[in-house]
């Protein structure tokens, strides 16, 4: 092979490398999972959250009466304040329905269930939900739940009030779960909230361990098992990280104002 061919050939050849050693590098990127979520502003996100919450409503009615409120207004506000997170940027709807279940929605609409109010055998465990689920918001996993599941354009397309794409996110927010890396950091997250707030994090921990006891006979209700995979060892992390020696915490509620939170489930 003469010089000229050789010289040739090896520069062929640093051309293959280098172009491949750019597209490595560009796959590690994550442009799906944050560029594209930069895009949806926050008016676009409180639009789709709002159309979203009105969707719910329309299956399942929402139980909102002022001595209910107050009391949901008074558990979130013992996990957000201590933690510099604004309470009234959160909203809470209780809706009627026997699923076990609870969710986040853009705008920070987060869904209750009265299936799963019924599931919680202590007000500490219903707080250890609701500061999970403030753990996926604080995280922005929602909106990087639905781009990954239905894409930017289709999200941008809620804006025009496309119903279809609107049920289409409420099922995937609602059925379909989170990733490991997400659920980690929302736990983490929950367990940090509720120790700062003086709530005692087994109560998360308890719930978590219940649910892990039964994924193998999961009954058709049981959808917050189904979206928060791997219960039963993330119950073991929570407690690990709850472990304070001596540690003293303050009641969530007062025993009378569970109980009347609990009757609004039956």
């Amino acid at each position: 092979m003469s010089p000229t061919m050789q010289k040739t050939v090896l520069q062929f050849f640093t051309l293959v490398v280098v172009f491949l050693g750019v597209w490595w590098l560009l796959s590690q990127v994550p442009f799906t999972k944050h560029l594209p979520v930069a895009r949806i502003n926050k008016f676009k996100e409180k639009k789709l959250g709002d159309y979203m919450i009105e969707n719910c409503k329309k299956n399942n009615y929402e139980i909102d009466t002022d001595s209910l409120q107050q009391l949901l207004d008074s558990l979130k506000n013992r996990v957000c304040a201590p933690n510099g997170i604004n309470p009234g940027a959160i909203h809470i709807h209780l809706l009627h329905n026997d699923d076990v279940n609870a969710f986040a929605l853009p705008g920070q609409h987060m869904v209750i269930y009265t299936g799963l109010l019924k599931y919680c055998d202590s007000a500490s465990e219903l707080c250890g939900i609701i500061a999970h689920e403030i753990g996926h918001m604080q995280h922005n996993h929602i909106m990087k739940r639905i781009v990954e599941n239905i894409g930017i354009t289709a999200v941008i397309s809620v804006a025009g009030g496309n119903s279809q794409t609107v049920q289409k996110i409420l099922t995937t927010l609602s059925s379909t779960a989170f990733s490991r890396k997400q659920e980690v950091e929302a736990d983490a997250a929950a367990v940090d909230y509720l120790l700062r707030a003086d709530i005692d994090p087994a109560g998360f921990g308890n719930i978590l361990q219940r649910f892990g006891q039964r994924k193998n006979d999961i009954p058709k209700q049981m959808e917050w098992l189904s979206t928060h995979p791997n219960s039963a060892n993330r119950a073991e992390e929570v407690f690990k990280r709850c472990n304070r020696v001596g540690a003293m915490y303050m009641p969530v509620i007062s025993d009378s104002s569970w109980r009347m939170l609990k009757r609004v489930a039956q």
